[in-house]
């Protein structure tokens, strides 16, 4: 019996449906070790197994075990739509395999993620967060916890985990493997196509055209897991192979050359945080007034790797102090950098994790292995190859101009269209020059601390700071932070009347929403200061999500994505051009979505040079010179 397409799905002029799963051997080798197998065993670059499709109308299934240069079985054309749950595992499969991406496409991964955003079980728990664990204990939102969601039969996860470690450990395959292996892959398409018809349903899908506008993005998503950062591995080698060292000399040279006096040194001369050493530094410095304390009025130095700023004291003061950055790198280091190891692939491409749709807001994030989430002086290992360039291109005062696109304020819009238009520097220098902080005719070059300030406490204060929070972050009297949120709500004051109808909008509907559809559930749990931080990141991340998806389509080589930025690559002969293109995507992207056009910045670097990041100088230069410290010992002995 022929089954008719949905008609939400055919109101866009779709008449074939496919769901689709796909497995393949990646080239990442840190997956590997968490199914208890050899990293070096991973192929050199991706490595297809097979695919598996079921056709919507007639409801057969059909599974291709992989052979080299065959082409698609399946057709891609604007009529047909793919449906595929985490569908950039799918797309990197059709990239390995060198076939053109579908046009239509329905991830079920953020729908399901949307359904549940916001929600709670009744024992307070996050709803669909953490009914199956993946092989190293990390909840998800996988398709098994979507299966239970929908009270569909789900397999155990131990059973998909030894399948996964079967793919993983890869050929020859037995007959029996292969038996086994495709009836895996069918299983999932069928518990997704499953998933789409509950979906359906339920009208948890209610505009179809977001949904692949969504799925639009998968597209970029996979080819930045496809290309990866190009790296100087022989570099990252070397601080490997001598990472012990590098440590163990790290707070003696950092003692030695910054003084901070806060390390403890046992007596095989490894060192220690001291908190009472430390505590003796802060008042050393002056800043027992402003430090961040416990609830029971104890110093705090936490630093912890996620969270926001908020949950990072020694950060923040880090930041009102640069004198202290070296000292919270170096106990970042020393605590939670035992060893210094980046998936690097065989191709010499490093292939961190990456998690689209991973916040509540949508905001993906780099993941585990991934440099932007390690320190900065990381970053300075990126380094393309010969007659190779790349560009980190990302959207300028991001949330600056998103709130003035989607509040409509006029002052914002007009300060925005001048700092583009290079009548003005910067939009929050102009806010203190306009306030009377600074000399009418001064420039950010010479008041860049006063730039910096401005710009924390505008952002500060768009998200919710109060003066009394500014003032503790930041350690600036409070008369200045009063000083600086007058000014921002008189200059911008239809901003801040919009956002709090937003917070008080969301409360009466119980829902806040993206004009791209991507919605939070409110309840008593959600904090106003969710709500206000929700526009301007759940926009930047629709944005970032139109963006990659037009870069996809334009062929642009795209190697990392990070919430308003993009990293990417081609020849020196192409480099300007491409980032250009890039950047036009970022314009069209932004003027898609809140009607109101953003510009974006770029940094090159090319070969033979590596990526420089500024922030990460000081201690990449610390570290260079305790590798060759550590390199010479070994000579010398030998």
């Amino acid at each position: 019996m022929r089954r008719p397409v949905p008609t939400q799905v055919a109101a866009l002029g779709i008449d074939e449906i496919y769901t689709i799963d796909a497995e393949f051997r990646p080239s990442d080798p840190s997956g590997y070790e968490k199914y208890g197998l050899s990293a070096a065993i991973a192929p050199d670059h991706l490595e297809p197994v097979c695919l598996s499709a079921k056709h919507w109308t007639t409801g057969e299934t059909f599974s291709w075990w992989s052979r080299s240069s065959e082409p698609c079985p399946l057709p891609i054309d604007e009529k047909t739509l793919y449906i595929a749950y985490q569908a950039p595992a799918e797309w990197s499969y059709f990239l390995a395999k060198g076939w053109e991406l579908p046009t239509n496409i329905i991830d079920l991964y953020p729908e399901y993620r949307l359904v549940v955003n916001g929600l709670f079980d009744q024992s307070g728990k996050r709803l669909g967060h953490g009914q199956h664990k993946d092989a190293d204990g990390r909840t998800k939102y996988g398709l098994l916890s979507a299966c239970t969601h929908y009270g569909l039969e789900a397999r155990a996860g131990a059973e998909k985990q030894s399948m996964v470690a079967r793919i993983l450990q890869g050929p020859p395959f037995s007959d029996e493997d292969r038996d086994a292996i495709l009836h895996y892959n069918v299983h999932d398409v069928e518990d997704a196509e499953l998933i789409f018809t509950e979906m359906l349903s339920r009208g948890d899908i209610g505009n179809t055209g977001q949904a692949l506008m969504r799925g639009d993005a998968t597209r970029g998503f996979a080819v930045r897991n496809l290309n990866g950062l190009p790296i100087d591995v022989a570099m990252a080698t070397r601080l490997s192979t001598h990472w012990d060292s590098i440590r163990y000399g790290l707070a003696h040279d950092i003692e030695a050359t910054r003084h901070y006096d806060v390390f403890r040194f046992d007596a095989d001369g490894s060192a220690q945080f001291d908190r009472a050493k430390m505590i003796a530094l802060v008042e050393r410095l002056g800043m027992q007034d402003v430090w961040p304390r416990t609830d029971n009025l104890h110093y705090s130095f936490a630093d912890p790797e996620r969270g926001g700023d908020e949950d990072k004291p020694f950060k923040r003061m880090a930041m009102l102090n640069p004198y202290l950055e070296d000292l919270r790198q170096t106990r970042k280091i020393l605590e939670h950098f035992k060893h210094f190891e980046l998936p690097i692939g065989k191709d010499g491409r490093c292939r961190g994790k990456y998690a689209p749709w991973v916040q509540v807001t949508s905001r993906s994030s780099p993941g585990k292995g991934s440099i932007f989430t390690m320190p900065a002086w990381t970053r300075w290992l990126i380094e393309p190859g010969e007659g190779r360039g790349i560009a980190y291109i990302d959207l300028k005062s991001a949330e600056f101009g998103i709130g003035a696109g989607l509040s409509h304020d006029p002052n914002m819009m007009q300060d925005y269209a001048d700092m583009v238009n290079g009548r003005i520097e910067c939009v929050y220098f102009e806010l203190a020059r306009r306030s009377g902080q600074i000399p009418v005719d001064a420039v950010v070059a010479d008041h860049k601390s006063t730039r910096k300030l401005w710009k924390t406490a505008s952002l500060a204060m768009m998200y919710g700071q109060s003066p009394e929070g500014l003032s503790a972050a930041t350690g600036i009297p409070l008369s200045s932070a009063r000083i600086i949120q007058d000014a921002f709500k008189r200059r911008y004051s239809a901003f801040w009347n919009w956002t709090r109808r937003e917070i008080v909008h969301a409360h009466c509907r119980g829902q806040i929403e993206t004009v791209c559809g991507w919605k939070l559930n409110v309840n008593d749990k959600t904090k106003d200061g969710t709500l206000q931080n929700f526009h301007p990141q759940a926009t930047c991340a629709d944005i970032m999500r139109r963006a990659v998806a037009l870069m996809a389509d334009r062929g642009i080589a795209i190697c990392e994505i990070v919430h308003d930025a993009v990293m990417v690559e081609d020849s020196l002969d192409k480099l300007e051009t491409t980032v250009q293109s890039a950047r036009d995507c970022w314009r069209q992207a932004s003027r898609e979505v809140l009607g109101f056009e953003l510009d974006a910045d770029a940094k090159h670097c090319t070969f033979p040079d590596r990526y420089e990041d500024k922030d990460g100088e000081s201690m990449w230069g610390t570290l260079i010179g305790l590798l060759e410290k550590a390199e010479q010992g070994l000579s010398d002995a030998a």
